[in-house]
């Protein structure tokens, strides 16, 4: 039987407390989106290399359409894949607190739509947990961070995380920090 360590692993984390500011840095790697990022990859060079005239359209008969456009949706899907597993290797969110505001980005490519939420208008700050149905069950959970504006709205402040002691981290940071404005 394992002995759960109580250490948060922060290596995924990293943030910058000044007087009047808070900024929280949180990447999206794991080492299971690493994996499946090479083999998206190695998926996407196959494909191309050894369809590409079935890709291109060209020289095919009436009877071989539907085969070509089925290579076709299968190449988008590995390609959709490919590029989710690279946001995943690549991207962090970046939360900075300062003054009345909360600005979020995600990046460098293109994720989630980036957002400034008033402090004034946060009601509260709660981690919301996913897990997804399979064969087996139920998957393993992932963690997100979401703020309730005023109106009863939701809105993202952090993309789905395994981790949910980084999550709970920085959701305590978040707390702190608007109390204190």
């Amino acid at each position: 039987m394992k002995n759960k360590s109580n250490q948060v692993d922060l290596s995924a984390l990293t943030v910058t407390h000044s007087t009047d500011m808070l900024v929280i840095e949180l990447k999206w790697r794991s080492f299971v989106y690493n994996l499946a990022l090479i083999l998206g990859i190695v998926a996407v060079t196959v494909m191309i290399s050894t369809q590409w005239k079935t890709l291109t359209f060209s020289g095919f008969t009436f009877e071989e359409k539907p085969f070509a456009i089925v290579i076709v949706a299968v190449a988008f899907a590995l390609l959709a894949f490919t590029y989710y597993c690279s946001a995943r290797f690549f991207n962090k969110t970046r939360i900075i607190i300062s003054n009345d505001r909360m600005s979020i980005t995600h990046g460098p490519l293109p994720w989630h739509k980036n957002s400034v939420l008033i402090l004034s208008e946060i009601k509260a700050v709660e981690v919301k947990v996913r897990r997804e149905k399979t064969r087996q069950g139920q998957g393993p959970p992932f963690f997100r961070l979401e703020a309730q504006l005023d109106g009863g709205k939701w809105k993202l402040i952090t993309p789905y995380h395994e981790d949910e002691d980084l999550i709970r981290e920085i959701e305590i940071l978040i707390r702190n920090q608007i109390k204190s404005v």
